[in-house]
């Protein structure tokens, strides 16, 4: 059995961490290379041929170990928008082996990643087919699930997180919106369990601009005053400006100008301090709306 690779795994996460993705790259480039060279450079197809044949010189901890490094070797390439034809073949990859060990948290994985590549590419249709593809897993992979040690099973449940918010996103967009809105409902849920904040308070904005696009203002602004109280107790002043912009615009649309004014003073308050000026242009669009109005 291969060495389980705890320091490299730590390393990881702390590189993650420090946004240090080409260094990622080149270490799980080397680490695959020198362990793993079948799964990292094999082309196997749809049908699978030599994929037992390849994977039956290791045991399914070794494969887990495996995938745990091409996930972030895959993740960090998708950072830095490295997505070539390697990238694919290798994604392809890890979905086939992840399916043949029955892996949740892997199948997960590969599946979310094809849906955001697909989501990048405005292909929203087929991003769902892969999203509802991962969040099927948990009756598909009822007695593997139920086997997970919990640092595995808060892994797998931060994947259904993402792919419950993605699918809300993908559904409001295409104007589906009792369906997205009960899957950022479940999104809030999966963070709830993680006690995930950000992730909380990220999933309820997209439940306000959900509610705003359906003109149903009062149900959006009690979504952004959750998201609010969300961002405040993190201090993410970056999320933080985007929801008093969107309270603005909410209150203006309610006809309350004095309310919205006061909204979006404390966006350009926090604009300033950090020094967003995609975000300060966009404020002063909701101020021209505002004064039109």
């Amino acid at each position: 059995m291969i060495q389980p690779f705890d320091q490299e795994k730590a390393q990881m996460t702390e590189l993650a961490a420090d946004k240090k993705y080409q260094k990622i790259i080149d270490h799980c480039e080397a680490l695959l290379n020198d362990n793993f060279p079948q799964i990292i450079n094999s082309s196997f197809n749809t049908d699978r041929n030599g994929l037992e044949e390849e994977l039956d010189q290791y045991a399914v901890k070794d494969l887990e170990t495996a995938l745990f490094f091409l996930s972030q070797l895959l993740e960090s390439s998708a950072k830095l928008n490295l997505m070539d034809d390697q990238y694919h073949q290798r994604l392809f990859n890890l979905i086939l082996i992840a399916e043949e060990i029955r892996s949740p948290v892997y199948c997960s994985y590969g599946y979310n990643r094809k849906g955001k590549d697909l989501f990048a590419e405005k292909e929203y249709q087929e991003s769902a087919k892969w999203f509802i593809r991962s969040l099927e897993i948990e009756n598909n992979y009822r007695k593997e699930v139920d086997e997970l040690l919990q640092p595995d099973l808060d892994q797998l449940k931060l994947n259904l997180y993402a792919a419950n918010f993605r699918l809300g996103r993908i559904l409001s967009r295409l104007q589906n919106f009792d369906e997205s809105i009960s899957y950022f409902r479940k999104s809030v849920m999966y963070s709830q369990q993680l006690s995930d904040i950000r992730r909380k308070g990220l999933s309820e904005y997209q439940l306000g601009n959900t509610f705003f696009r359906m003109e149903l203002y009062d149900s959006a602004l009690y979504f952004y005053e959750n998201a609010k109280q969300d961002f405040y107790s993190i201090n993410d002043f970056d999320k933080l400006s985007a929801v008093f912009r969107n309270i603005g615009n909410a209150y203006n649309m309610q006809k309350k100008p004095n309310l919205a004014i006061v909204q979006f003073d404390s966006a350009g308050i926090l604009l300033q301090q950090t020094g967003d000026t995609v975000g300060f242009a966009y404020l002063l669009n909701n101020l021209a709306n505002l004064h039109y109005n």
